[in-house]
């Protein structure tokens, strides 16, 4: 399985790639701030996975250490400190988009339903100013769609998924055939799943290889 995570420049090499990073301090944001330089050499090879994870353990271990902890498979922070409004987005609860090519997930009488704004900003503004819904699609998921968008969002969280989020909404049928105990048991048995009768999230070997395993779950 291929690595998930995105690319990440590791120390110095015969890569060309050095990384540097910095833990930053903001007293008026009332936050802590990892932000990585990455200084690319003249040498401009791309780097193998194996050289790839390696310089994901290293950041995480590097933010670990200081006590800056991994919620979610790209974003680090103290604890108390994470983002709440991404949040929204990962436990998969409403949201309104406003804008050009916005998108907005709502429900309605209790289905999920995806909303996208018309995309050109000149015909978005023209619109509105005739007094028009500037909507280009308001769709209903289907409940494999909604559950496929679920597992993708929830699964990002090093939480992991409450399974009973999804049986809110979705018929047991649509989750028993995607999330089979036959997969389930795979993706445990190499260390890339943890599953109890709560919840399931990924691994941290999991998490390098999330898109992967989501391509494996989500397969019809």
């Amino acid at each position: 399985m291929s690595n998930a995570g995105g690319s990440a420049a590791g120390p110095d090499s015969g890569s060309g790639f050095r990384l540097s990073a910095f833990v930053l301090l903001s007293t008026d944001f009332r936050g802590k701030y990892a932000v990585f330089s990455f200084a690319v050499g003249r040498s401009h090879k791309k780097i193998d996975e194996e050289h790839e994870l390696e310089c994901y353990d290293l950041i995480n271990d590097f933010l670990s250490s200081r006590n800056i902890h991994r919620y979610e498979v790209s974003n680090y922070a103290e604890r108390g400190y994470e983002s709440r409004h991404n949040f929204s987005y990962w436990n998969y609860e409403d949201y309104v988009g406003i804008g050009p090519g916005a998108h907005s997930r709502i429900s309605i009488d209790g289905r999920k339903y995806e909303v996208e704004k018309i995309s050109s900003p000149q015909e978005w503004g023209a619109t509105l100013k005739n007094g028009e819904n500037a909507r280009n699609l308001q769709k209903m998921l289907s409940h494999q769609e909604e559950l496929a968008e679920r597992i993708i969002m929830g699964l990002r969280l090093t939480n992991g998924l409450p399974l009973i989020n999804l049986r809110k909404t979705i018929p047991e049928k649509n989750i028993r055939q995607t999330l089979s105990e036959q997969k389930m048991q795979f993706l445990v048995d190499q260390d890339l799943l943890e599953k109890t009768d709560e919840k399931i999230k990924l691994t941290h070997l999991g998490m390098t290889k999330m898109n992967s395993v989501l391509e494996f779950l989500l397969a019809s």
